[in-house]
């Protein structure tokens, strides 16, 4: 896999085979391999069965997103009416301990979720939120100065009922060095981090991965359009990094 990895650092030659590479390699493949070798040395506890099972879960669907024809039978399965209730992202984010970093880092994901409903429609659609997630998810892990991460999901607007869009916040504390650097690079433009390219250990990719598939979500004209108009964004408030994604649910 990381030989596999080293593609998607050709950004200027293969911009789209980077970014599909880059969440195969992360994604949940990278908690889950992490697990994995921790089960090798015995090293677990009943918690992460449940864990291991979502996380394979969740792979599989996100590399027959990423990869057409690698299950066509699965694609076919993916690609029908089923509804997705937003339970199935609190039962695997409620308290989990997320491994990242080749097992050097593990952070604690503290859960918010204030909606009921349903997200999207079929499986395909889930595992397109599902890329958006763990890869916002993946880089507040990596950066997080005190092994906490905070994710809410909420309604931006509590006034429609239904609700036909959903706000995610990913947020963490992080060190003074990384606040500074972004703080030098993006001033009062952090959104700008969607736009991708920038990095302080990655590949660049992970942002933008996002701002693409929510650009994709509501029909915009691009990814520069989704950030000035704020479907997705990032700020620095007091000392913890904050980035969010807008979504549409299914009532919408």
């Amino acid at each position: 896999m990381q030989k596999l990895g080293a593609a998607s650092y050709g950004q200027s030659q293969h911009p789209n085979l980077g970014r599909v590479v880059h969440d195969i390699k992360g994604g949940g493949f990278l908690a889950l391999s992490i697990y994995l070798q921790l089960l090798e040395f015995g090293l677990y506890g009943e918690d992460d069965f449940s864990r291991l099972f979502f996380l394979t879960r969740d792979h599989r669907k996100i590399m027959r997103n990423a990869v057409q024809q690698i299950d066509p039978a699965g694609e076919i399965r993916d690609s029908q009416e089923i509804e997705h209730n937003v339970s199935l992202l609190a039962e695997k984010w409620y308290d989990a301990l997320h491994q990242v970093r080749d097992g050097t880092v593990a952070a604690r994901i503290h859960l918010d979720c204030r909606y009921t409903g349903s997200i999207s429609e079929s499986c395909l659609e889930f595992a397109a939120l599902d890329r958006v997630l763990y890869n916002l998810i993946n880089n507040s892990a990596q950066h997080t100065a005190d092994g906490q991460v905070y994710f809410a999901i909420f309604p931006p607007d509590e006034d429609t009922v239904p609700p036909a869009d959903l706000r995610f916040v990913v947020y963490n504390r992080s060190t003074p060095e990384h606040l500074r650097l972004l703080a030098q690079r993006y001033d009062e433009t952090m959104g700008e981090l969607f736009l991708g390219g920038f990095t302080t250990g990655g590949t660049g990719h992970g942002l933008r991965i996002c701002a693409e598939f929510v650009t994709n979500a509501y029909g915009l004209q691009s990814v520069e359009q989704a950030i000035a108009e704020r479907y997705c964004g990032a700020a620095r408030i007091d000392e913890f990094f904050v980035n969010w994604i807008h979504w549409p649910t299914s009532d919408r």
